[in-house]
């Protein structure tokens, strides 16, 4: 494992730790986007698992402290519109592990700066971001998720 993202997975970890979660789940697997089976199944699939997390977070390794972020690699790969859309609870933190712009909201999906500029980045309305619901889900197990916005070039 590159230098890296083992300090990446180790600072979740020990995020994770610190706030008393007992599970984690980092994303950071490559999806075939060429067999379309695969590709419907593993959308489907990180939804869900997006869906029902407790907390997501978005680890964008190319942006600073005071951002913006609507440059980072994050928004141009294929999976923003799910990550953006499906968890409840999302908060941004920089490539030096503070929260961006030092926003200490719990949730950056409720904070309206940090709304509007995800509506600027993504093109999806503030009101879809805040509370997307495309049907009927339960939260069984607390979880939180880590999405490398820039690690993989």
């Amino acid at each position: 494992m590159p230098r890296h993202l083992y300090q990446v997975i180790s600072c979740f970890g020990n995020f994770c730790d610190e706030r008393g979660y007992l599970w984690a789940w980092s994303d950071t697997c490559c999806i075939d986007k060429t067999n379309s089976a695969e590709l419907q199944e593993a959308i489907g699939s990180m939804f869900g698992w997006y869906r029902r997390s407790r907390l997501m977070i978005v680890y964008l390794a190319d942006v600073t402290e005071s951002g913006p972020f609507d440059s980072s690699h994050w928004f141009g790969h294929g999976w923003t519109l799910q990550e953006s859309l499906a968890p409840g609870t999302m908060l941004f933190y920089t490539r030096n592990w503070s929260l961006y712009k030092n926003i200490e909201s719990s949730n950056h999906k409720t904070d309206d700066a940090i709304l509007e500029e995800l509506t600027k980045a993504t093109g999806i309305a503030s009101r879809f971001l805040a509370d997307f619901t495309p049907g009927c889900w339960r939260l069984n197990h607390p979880c939180v998720i880590l999405i490398f916005g820039a690690l993989f070039g």
